[in-house]
């Protein structure tokens, strides 16, 4: 016997897409993402750039701190520190090891100018940057790509020989891509010190826990190894018209990914420490200081007030150079009348203390001024009080 279903069959419907529709989704997924893909790379471009500037601006004014506290520079860290080493991030000034022109421990020394005349040249320290011994955070010893800032000094001027310190005595020389050598004081390779952001590629940085992020190009990529092979000149890649910096990313021997810092303040050559007092410091400029002016018409020419708590000077002038005085009319003991109780002064004029006679006994008849009030007038014989201004 056969038995037959006679209920109702549903046909269900499966389709799905195909690959046409598949890839036109695709493309169409794709031109809305490629904006976004763009804007968002330029972004992350730009505060790797930001965070990079930030951290070494930070170390830079870290380390003007550091010589205004100690008269030297600090020594670096060394490169291969991991983040657990107890020493992590403390200068390090070595002995006799390495010897000029090698690395040893994560520091090498390389070999500058003879910065003082002695006969041979100058050495130069290079490692990572003494955040710890500097008191800055560790995320400002990394840059934007968070890898470790190179960091060389002069070593004679970290090491504290000099006596009294001067900025003059660096070793290290800083070239532009065009070849202009940037020589502070008009001394070639008088640099202090610098630091330097390996960039985008990592070539010559060490990472976090100390391990080298990648080698330093062949000789054939001239200005990328330039700042990685551990000698004491180094190039930053300059300047355009605009002021933006000449960073090139195309491979070759002209490929500059590089960021460096050098202290503009020691380039102008303007100021110096003084020989005499270290707290001190003299200028440098063989014409006119100008504040607050282009065109200054004496030594020292301030295009506005200036606010300080003591000055030093031989006298006072007005805008044009005349009716001057000497500061004792003011100040110690010339701002007098004649000692006596017999006269008072209200005041300074002609280059000397005004003096009147005292008021004669009698006159004033009424009650002295009140705590924190001064008399201005005496009307009927009343003292007329006002407050301090």
């Amino acid at each position: 016997m056969r038995v037959h279903n006679t209920g109702n069959h549903t046909k269900m419907n499966q389709k799905g897409f195909s690959l046409i529709e598949l890839s036109l989704a695709l493309i169409i997924i794709g031109l809305l993402a490629t904006p976004f893909l763009y804007q968002y790379n330029t972004y992350t471009n730009r505060r790797v750039k930001e965070q990079t500037s930030l951290s070494q601006m930070t170390i830079a004014r870290a380390v003007s701190d550091f010589v205004d506290a100690n008269g030297r520079y600090p020594c670096p860290t060394p490169y291969t520190r991991d983040e657990d080493a107890t020493d992590h991030g403390r200068e390090f000034c070595p002995p006799a090891i390495p010897v000029p022109g090698t690395c040893n421990g994560g520091i090498c020394r390389a070999t500058g100018r003879d910065a003082n005349a002695a006969g041979g040249p100058d050495p130069v320290l290079i490692g990572a940057v003494p955040y710890a011994s500097l008191n800055i955070p560790y995320e400002m010893a990394l840059d934007g790509w968070k890898r470790k800032i190179t960091y060389a000094v002069s070593e004679r001027m970290a090491n504290g020989s000099i006596t009294p310190f001067d900025d003059t005595q660096g070793a290290i020389s800083i070239v532009e891509s065009d070849g202009d050598n940037l020589a502070p004081n008009a001394i070639v390779g008088s640099q202090p010190y610098l630091l330097v952001s390996h960039g985008d590629n990592g070539a010559g940085a060490y990472s976090t826990s100390g391990v080298l992020v990648a080698p330093c190009p062949a000789a054939v990529n001239g200005r990328e190894r330039e700042n990685c092979d551990n000698d004491a000149d180094f190039e930053t890649p300059g300047l355009d018209a605009t002021g933006a910096g000449l960073r090139t990313l195309v491979a070759g021997a002209q490929y500059s990914d590089d960021v460096v810092y050098y202290d503009v303040s020691g380039l102008n050559g303007l100021w110096s420490y003084s020989a005499i007092n270290n707290e001190d410091i003299r200028n440098n400029n063989l014409g006119y200081v100008g504040v607050g002016t282009p065109d200054p018409m004496v030594e020292f020419d301030v295009g506005g007030d200036i606010k300080a708590g003591t000055t030093h000077t031989i006298r006072y002038c007005d805008a044009n150079g005349a009716n001057c005085f000497t500061p004792d009319i003011i100040a110690g003991a010339g701002i007098s009348c004649d000692g006596t109780s017999t006269e008072a002064m209200p005041g300074i004029a002609n280059n000397a203390a005004l003096c009147d006679l005292a008021l004669p006994p009698g006159i004033i008849t009424g009650p002295p001024c009140p705590n924190n009030q001064l008399a201005n007038a005496v009307i009927g014989g009343q003292l007329q009080c006002v407050p301090y201004p």
